[in-house]
């Protein structure tokens, strides 16, 4: 009987060490994911605020905002953030593709 008791609260010590475990990790890649988000916000960032200085004569804003979410959503591609099934990259096409059809562009990202 003793033998089973310690068996059972060896089992349940493991379980729990596990749980705590998996925190942990999700923790770090949480971190790890803000870390990166900060990098490539701050990157972004730069790029928009050069964008947004340097209007480029010609083009309509329409096709400012394809070319500005286009590269916004290459970027966070790239930084491996975001896989291409990610609900933010998806809300990104979505929105590239409405801005492509309004402006009579045919073709996707």
């Amino acid at each position: 009987l003793e033998h089973m008791r310690l068996q059972y609260l060896a089992k349940e010590e493991r379980d729990v060490v596990g749980h705590e475990q998996s925190e942990l990790v999700a923790i770090k890649n949480e971190l790890a994911k803000l870390t990166e988000l900060t990098h490539a916000g701050q990157t972004t960032t730069h790029a928009a605020e050069t964008m947004y200085r340097q209007p480029q004569p010609g083009l309509p804003q329409s096709q400012l905002e394809i070319s500005r979410l286009t590269r916004e959503r290459q970027s966070l591609l790239n930084a491996k953030l975001y896989d291409p099934d990610d609900p933010v990259i998806r809300q990104l096409d979505a929105r590239i593709a409405q801005l492509m059809a309004q402006s009579g562009h045919v073709g996707s990202t």
